[in-house]
């Protein structure tokens, strides 16, 4: 047993949730700037990113 996995099975000791969902669910997530750059490198990720971040805005402005 450790700080970062407090059980060796791999779950949390709060009611034996698995520990990386919850860590992935805090991750932060990329600035616009670096998902432009990397979409101008030709990077599907980071052009799924940015069209998931802003398709509402856009098309409600249309």
């Amino acid at each position: 047993m450790s700080a970062d996995n407090p059980n060796p099975d791999g779950t949390s000791a709060f009611r034996g949730l698995p520990v990386a969902p919850v860590r992935e669910a805090f991750a932060a997530a990329p600035r616009d700037d670096e998902l432009v750059q990397r979409a101008r490198n030709d990077d599907p990720r980071a052009i799924a990113q940015l069209v998931e971040r802003y398709q509402k805005k856009v098309y409600g402005i249309a």
